[in-house]
């Protein structure tokens, strides 16, 4: 996705990145361990899980049309 006079904010850097480490890392230990009791996931599936939302949240919302956000999820 690049930058296009339309497009002028589809600048990505590692600001970011940080952002999603940021969401990922914020949470819990805890809150990793009590998904299997509370939704049935084991905690890598809940890391992973976590790490999509935050890349859409962070990548995702920045899109203007939904033709380039169902690009990026089916990215990620």
């Amino acid at each position: 996705m690049l930058p296009t006079p339309s497009k002028f904010h589809y600048v990505f850097n590692m600001r970011e990145l940080s952002r999603i480490f940021k969401g990922v890392l914020g949470v819990r230990k805890e809150v990793i361990n009590s998904a299997s009791a509370v939704g049935g996931m084991k905690p890598d599936v809940f890391l992973v899980g976590l790490w999509r939302h935050e890349c859409e949240r962070v990548f995702v919302d920045k899109l203007v049309n939904n033709k380039d956000k169902e690009t990026v999820i089916g990215y990620i």
